[in-house]
């Protein structure tokens, strides 16, 4: 409902410009006062004419604009953010924004618009004034009567300069929850490096904090990384604690710090703090001995020192001792061949042992290939690459080798044929080699390859010929791993002979593999996280199953479940969107498990104050005439509208500003003084001056 209302003011349109009034009023200031010096009169009726001459060059007006007026604009910010949520106060939310709303639609004049901030909104704290100030901006200020926030006080981005939103109106605070009877604690990781070397400990500073009060008992804090219990400890409330957890792995690696919990805190989310930490080597220490000189020599040496993190040694040996040669020794080679030291004394130095066409030679003794069976066993790795001369009797199959490598060679059995490498049904699935599946039609055509057959328990098959015929496998042996090429043609794909191929990848992809890269790593059961989740991956040969279920537990503690479905030849696959940052523990069939830290915990505002508190909005609702009312008091609330400027009113009243805008508005302009009057006055100033003058 539209009001017709009448508004005047006064409203000057001078004839000259202000400085030129200026000029005028310091000139006739002059006079007076020059007059003064010279009779030491005062001539009042002189300066009441002086005083007239410039009020009819100012030529005050009155204004007057009449028209319907609008309606007006209030704003309603629903405050749903993570601190809300946890805290279980969204049904108090719902309350208090239903009697609100409805007291605002029962004024006809009233014009309501709501904000709701979710947790989308909220990764980086509560902002409702930012949200305001975005809709502020897009209206007409004179409509514009105030604002509810609906909220627990919980807000990062209250304005420090308070009078900027005293023209929008007043500010008033409808709070949800009791800060007089909630209570909660957490744990809040303090500072923590981001990475740590592989074999260090990683120092993480840490405190527990109870709101509002502390209850001064030693509290119980469990470190666990990767799900594993590390150690436990004692600590009181509000003291700052530290803790070394020694970093095993490369990789990611998921810190979590949890304090025990009591029955009357407000949310348990915030017991557990997490971190991730990203497990580094040092450097990565690789020993290559070549044998028959061959064009591929090269491929192994200029991949391994291109990269950074790799510190190469290698060795090519281009003749055994047993060798008739009139050239001397000395001259065959820089440095004599550091046998004992490099495979008995050095050995467990290395992080991976590459031997490309070596065959067995005097240069190594047996007892030296035992070495190398031992340091695979305590978690070294070996990659054979087999050449031509792999069919003789000193091949590697001819010594202790043989038995941790995946496949052995049948016997003076060379396939000499142009053909071209596939993806193996395992391949397509192992990350080695899945990213290159996807360009195989592509790949150039290699000439022969020795025909093995695997042997070792658990040996994989890479790459294969197409009548199934392995030509790159893995497996492990012990706590290492070996891999092993049938064919050293890889130099055709560097060469780019008919196409080439992803030589620069796949040796790269293998050989950090073989060191026990993580994100290489093959998991029957593996989370992988992606731009909207994460997503679960089973690889299981069932058959009958087109769908299974994965159970997944939450950093709160509860489980929930997700089904997975299979298509084809690929693993079972399911996907799951987590709520909150923190530990996920996933696991299937009773036997697998997988953690991890999902977000960054430390970043969520939200998570680290869950309690109400309503003296963070008090300053800005007392300087825009605001009032803050608890939820106890809410339906108690009424809205009420007042022209001018609002005035804080008793009771549990919402006042707003009325609308000045005016619609189908007409303004008209009206002398103050008539100009008759004007004459008359002063002809009446002038004839007194004159009677008054001696």
């Amino acid at each position: 409902v539209s009001t017709v209302i009448d508004q005047t003011t006064l409203y000057w349109q001078p004839y000259v410009s202000p400085l030129w009034l200026t000029i005028i009023a310091v000139i006739f200031f002059g006079l007076s006062v020059f007059l003064y010096t010279k009779t030491k009169r005062i001539y009042i009726w002189r300066i009441f004419f002086m005083a007239l001459i410039l009020f009819i060059l100012s030529n005050p007006v009155w204004r007057y604009e009449a028209g319907l007026q609008t309606r007006t604009t209030v704003y309603v910010v629903v405050d749903k953010t993570d601190s809300q949520v946890l805290a279980g106060r969204l049904d108090q939310v719902d309350e208090v924004f239903k009697h609100i709303k409805s007291k605002l639609d029962e004024n006809p004049k009233i014009e309501t618009k709501v904000i709701t901030l979710d947790r989308e909104n909220s990764g980086h704290g509560t902002r409702i004034f930012t949200a305001l100030q975005q809709a502020f901006l897009q209206e007409d200020v004179s409509k514009l009567g105030g604002s509810i926030l609906i909220t627990d006080g919980q807000v990062q981005d209250i304005p420090d300069r308070v009078e900027f939103w005293e023209r929008f109106g007043p500010v008033h605070v409808m709070m949800t929850g009791d800060p007089y009877q909630e209570w909660d604690r957490r744990v809040e990781i303090i500072s923590s490096a981001k990475y740590s070397v592989v074999g260090e400990e990683l120092p993480v500073r840490f405190k527990v904090e109870e709101d509002p009060y502390s209850r001064d008992s030693a509290l119980t804090v469990k470190v666990e990384n990767n799900g594993s219990l590390v150690t436990t400890m004692q600590v009181m409330p509000g003291t700052e604690q530290y803790v070394r957890i020694p970093i095993e792995k490369p990789g990611d690696n998921v810190i979590s710090l949890s304090v025990e919990v009591n029955e009357a805190e407000l949310s348990l989310i915030n017991n557990t703090a997490s971190i991730k930490v990203e497990g580094i080597r040092d450097r990565l220490k690789v020993l290559l001995v070549s044998g028959q000189p061959h064009q591929g020599l090269r491929i192994w040496r200029n991949l391994l020192k291109s990269d950074p993190a790799v510190e190469l040694v290698h060795f090519t040996i281009l003749r055994s001792r047993s060798n008739i040669d009139i050239t001397p020794q000395s001259e065959l080679a820089l440095i004599p061949f550091p046998t004992q030291e490099l495979f008995e004394d050095k050995i467990n130095e290395f992080d991976l042992i590459i031997l490309d066409r070596y065959t067995r030679r005097s240069i190594l003794a047996s007892a030296y290939f035992d070495n190398i069976v031992n340091y695979v066993d305590t978690g070294g790795a070996l990659l054979a690459v087999h050449g031509p001369e792999e069919v003789a009797d000193q091949a590697l199959a001819e010594t202790s080798i043989s038995k941790i490598l995946p496949a052995v060679r049948q016997k003076n059995s060379v396939f000499n044929q142009s053909y071209k490498a596939k993806v193996s049904d395992f391949g397509v699935k192992h990350p080695v080699t899945e990213p290159l599946s996807l360009i195989e039609d592509r790949w150039g055509n290699w000439d022969y390859y020795l025909r093995m057959q695997p042997q070792a328990e658990g040996a994989k098959v890479l790459l294969r010929h197409e009548n199934g015929d392995p030509l790159l496998l893995i497996s492990e042996y012990g706590d290492g791993r070996v891999a092993q090429f049938t064919t050293d043609q890889m130099w055709y794909w560097a060469r780019g002979y008919k196409g080439g191929g992803p030589y620069t990848d796949l040796i790269r992809r293998l050989s950090h593999w073989l060191m026990k890269e993580p994100t290489l790593e093959y998991k029957k059961f593996d989370v992988r996280p992606t731009n909207t989740g994460l997503e679960v991956v089973y690889d299981a040969d069932r058959r009958g199953d087109e769908q299974l279920e994965v159970n997944v537990r939450t950093p709160q503690g509860f489980d929930a479940t997700i089904k997975m479905e299979k298509s084809g030849i690929h693993p079972y696959k399911g996907f799951y969107e987590p709520e909150y940052a923190g530990v996920y523990g996933f696991s299937i069939e009773g036997e697998h498990s997988y953690y991890l830290y999902e977000g960054n915990e430390q970043d969520n505002i939200e998570l680290k104050k869950l309690i109400s508190n309503p003296d963070a909005l008090k300053q800005i609702s007392s300087a825009t005439k605001g009032r803050i009312i608890a939820y106890d008091d809410f339906y108690d609330a009424d809205v009420k509208l007042k022209s001018g400027a609002a005035k804080i009113l008793g009771g549990q009243t919402l006042q707003f500003n009325q609308s000045r805008n005016l619609e189908n508005r007409t303004v008209d302009f009206r002398q103050v003084v008539h100009y008759l009057l004007l004459g008359l006055i002063g002809l009446f100033v002038l004839l007194m001056a004159w009677l008054r003058q001696e």
